[in-house]
């Protein structure tokens, strides 16, 4: 009969605990970490007659307490905390010689999000495997032998972890970078060797005579020591797509009168906003988060990400159109924009003053033909300012020079979050060609009729 050796030293003691039953053989979900006011609900969940599975679910949404903003520090703290005593619901154990129960097995990328059935990842973050094995060091005789020594003399396991092909580090937890999808593979290779001492009986004189040896004895000797390795190789993988989005965020004010100030948000490819006020706030929010529970029976974390958009306002007016808000606020103290996508966010300060200088534009002239240079002139001098025409935007200060559009018929210039505009004529060549030549033919039709009317007695 031999005796086993668990792959990580540290089990035997949690083997000792989970005998005494000192801790629980998983990461157990349980009502010790609800908040107060919802125990009530966690103990009608407990005591129910649903399945044990849709019970973690139920209290796993209990535990988390924000479903607007995802808690991936919760998640990564639960996580980290779990302690895996033997392979998980569904993980193929794996025996070579004298290795026994091998496994391995990617736990979790933190953070990620499981968002419409994918699996999504910021790009940056820590990769959680775990695995274990035993080692089952024989004993007793061998055949041919009086006696037969086991032990241990080499038991080596390397946990490495990859990333798209790349080796990123060995160990349980280990942290990544990447701007690409994500395509883990974490290899776990053990190795071990039992050093087998043979003893075989060899006969010796234990009584000698004169001449002769009288009588012979066994003696059971050390003959040969033999090494016997075993090896076992093990993979297991997972694939995340990078989530990285270009988000743009930008506060500017417009106006403000009677108390009241007016400003535009732009804010683009968010996940969640926030614009807040000392006495108000518009909040926005595309999606609800909760948590899935995998791996039984240790209950490991994962956000997911349900499409659900709420706003909330206080105070506050809104006008909304597409990534655009125009916002009429009493109180403009305060006002902070934080923006968030599933992983990351941001906070801006805004500044609502208005800046009370008047623009004033001036073109060389009011009317234009097609492809006529517009001269504009620019006050207050050297005021550095936004100035658009048609399409055409650009920084300028002084003077601009435009190409006439018979298409745009408005100057606007843009200064202290105000705009300013000039409105001119320009007609297409075309137009005036036209113009001339009916002006030229009625010129000579009426002095043909001049002509007619003055001499036609004498034509009679």
């Amino acid at each position: 009969m031999g005796s086993s050796i668990r792959g990580k030293p540290a089990y035997r003691l949690i083997a000792t605990l989970l005998a005494l039953g000192l801790i629980p053989m998983a990461h157990a979900i349980t009502c010790s970490n609800v908040a107060p006011d919802k125990l009530s609900t966690c103990n009608d969940i407990m005591s129910s007659n649903i399945d044990d599975a849709s019970k973690q679910q139920l209290i796993s949404d209990l535990l988390y307490s924000n479903n607007r903003i995802p808690g991936h520090e919760f998640v990564r703290s639960w996580n980290m905390e779990i302690s895996f005593n033997s392979a998980p619901q569904g993980v193929g154990a794996v025996n070579n010689g004298y290795i026994k129960d091998a496994w391995l097995k990617i736990i979790s990328v933190m953070p990620s999000i499981i968002l419409n059935g994918k699996l999504i990842g910021p790009g940056i973050g820590t990769i959680l495997s775990k695995f274990n094995y035993q080692v089952e060091v024989p004993s007793g005789t061998e055949g041919g032998d009086c006696k037969t020594d086991f032990s241990l003399s080499g038991n080596m396991a390397t946990l490495s972890t990859y990333l798209n092909g790349n080796n990123i580090g060995t160990g349980e937890a280990v942290n990544f970078e990447t701007n690409e999808n994500m395509d883990f593979e974490a290899v776990l290779s053990i190795s071990t060797n039992i050093r087998v001492d043979h003893h075989k009986l060899s006969k010796y004189c234990c009584k000698k005579g004169r001449r002769s040896c009288l009588k012979w004895c066994d003696e059971c000797k050390f003959s040969n020591t033999e090494n016997r390795a075993n090896q076992v190789s093990l993979k297991d993988k997972k694939f995340l797509f990078l989530y990285k989005p270009a988000l743009t965020a930008q506060v500017y004010p417009i106006d403000n009168y009677q108390a009241t100030s007016v400003g535009i948000l732009n804010v683009t490819r968010y996940d969640a906003f926030e614009l807040t006020f000392k006495d108000s706030y518009y909040k926005k929010y595309r999606y609800y988060y909760d948590l899935n529970t995998s791996i039984a029976p240790y209950n490991v974390l994962t956000i997911r990400a349900n499409n659900f958009t709420s706003t909330e306002l206080n105070n506050i007016n809104i006008q909304s159109q597409n990534a655009t808000y125009k916002f009429f606020v009493s109180n403009s103290q305060g006002c902070t924009l934080k923006y968030y996508d599933h992983f990351r966010n941001w906070t801006k300060i805004c500044k609502l003053d208005i800046n009370k200088t008047q623009v004033t534009i001036k073109p060389d002239k009011f009317q234009y033909k097609e492809d006529d240079v517009i001269n504009v002139s620019l006050y207050p001098a050297n005021t550095l300012m936004k100035v658009k025409y048609g399409s055409i935007t650009v920084n300028a200060k002084n003077s601009v020079q435009f190409d006439a559009n018979p298409s745009f018929n408005k100057i606007i210039a843009i200064y202290g979050g105000k705009e300013f505009d000039q409105i001119i004529n320009v007609t297409k060549k075309d137009t005036w060609e036209f113009a001339m030549n009916l002006g030229v033919f009625s010129s000579i039709l009426y002095v043909l009729y001049a002509l007619i009317k003055k001499y036609w007695g004498v034509f009679l």
